[in-house]
């Protein structure tokens, strides 16, 4: 189950703005990552830095709430 909500966060999250018009498994290798991430480490500093590192946003501090919300998300899985 964890596999389909966390591909459900990312997507409707959208990070880059790419739906409509990208395929649906558009952010299959960065959702891999992050279940893999999360399987081993559940602490939010730490995945909100990983889920940083994967999507390379200009101005990060544009996006933190976003992202906080994000990460709260995902952890509740």
């Amino acid at each position: 189950m964890i596999k389909m909500d966390v591909r459900k966060i990312i997507n409707q999250w959208d990070p880059y703005s790419l739906f409509p018009y990208a395929p649906e498994n558009e952010y299959e290798t960065e959702i891999k990552k992050i279940e893999s991430f999360v399987s081993r480490n559940n602490v939010k500093t730490d995945l909100s830095e990983f889920i940083e590192s994967i999507f390379d946003f200009e101005d990060i501090s544009e996006d933190k709430k976003t992202l906080d919300d994000i990460v709260e998300k995902i952890l509740l899985v």
